[in-house]
């Protein structure tokens, strides 16, 4: 229960904006391929907090529908997406992680409820890696969801 309402309130603290439905500009940015978000990071077309905003809600959206979503860290996101390495190979691409990834201040409970309430204290290997190469790590989802 407490993960759940730790989730809970993560979301509702979230700007309003993340709240509101699938806008137009969202939906074209989440129909594009992965490929072209990327290049139009790059360029300087669209912002990664765009990007962000429109995953985001995107994920929002699948977890009210399905309860897929392990760790909720779009406000650490949106520190990531201002500060992102914009002519990295994932520049500005929001990353959905299995919650087995470790990420620093976030649970890899794996389900397990002993496993709960024991964040990590730093980011591992592969989230660097990202992170380095321009992603957004955004949430965590359970082993068996994968967010488009």
């Amino acid at each position: 229960m407490f993960k759940q309402r730790e989730r809970d309130a993560r979301i509702k603290a979230l700007p309003p904006e993340f709240h509101q439905d699938i806008s137009d500009k969202d939906a074209s940015i989440l129909n594009q391929p992965a490929a072209s978000t990327i290049s139009n990071v790059q360029s300087g077309n669209i912002d990664p907090d765009h990007v962000l905003l429109a995953y985001s809600k995107k994920a929002l959206q699948a977890h009210a529908e399905t309860n897929c979503l392990t760790e909720v860290m779009i406000s650490r996101a949106q520190v990531l997406a201002k500060r992102c390495n914009r002519k990295g190979p994932l520049a500005g691409m929001p990353v959905s992680l299995k919650d087995s990834a470790g990420v620093a201040g976030f649970d890899a409970s794996v389900g397990y409820s002993a496993w709960t309430n024991k964040p990590f204290e730093s980011d591992s290997a592969i989230i660097r890696l990202l992170v380095d190469a321009g992603a957004v790590p955004f949430v965590k989802v359970s082993l068996q969801f994968k967010l488009p």
